[in-house]
């Protein structure tokens, strides 16, 4: 291989050290450690309806933020249940449907801003989204 020639490497585990702090969390087990993260990391959970995505994101984001590792649920179901408070019916689902397929992508979108502002801004190191198909 010459010099000029770039190297295709992957990202080194990188330690996160979680200080010891005089709050609760410090009195948690597991909190005076190292944690071992990519930060920042998005975990996307996509499946049918009522198959328990909200569920294990939620228990495996109450985990991840038990040990120190700040964790966010972002769910597009409910940006899309907050958009569409006017619609009741399954006709909001059809492919066919113009107006809400502009809904479902402009919540999609949010939720997306939201995630990027969570990693960037807020400094947080895991985002969990939830997409039902």
């Amino acid at each position: 291989m010459s010099q000029n020639q770039a190297t295709l490497t992957r990202t080194p585990l990188e330690k996160t050290w979680v200080p010891w702090m005089r709050s609760r969390l410090s009195k948690r087990r597991g909190s005076s450690v190292p944690q071992f993260t990519n930060s920042p990391t998005m975990i996307v959970m996509v499946g049918l309806p009522a198959r328990g995505k909200t569920y294990i994101s939620k228990k495996l984001t109450r985990y991840l933020n038990w040990i120190g590792v700040s964790t966010k649920v972002f769910n597009v179901g409910q940006y899309r249940r907050e958009a569409t408070r006017s619609y009741n019916s399954y006709e909001f689902f059809k492919p066919d449907n113009a107006e809400a397929m502009k809904i479902r992508n402009a919540c999609v979108n949010t939720a997306l801003e939201d995630v990027c502002d969570y990693l960037t801004r807020d400094q947080g190191q895991v985002a969990v989204s939830l997409v039902s198909l």
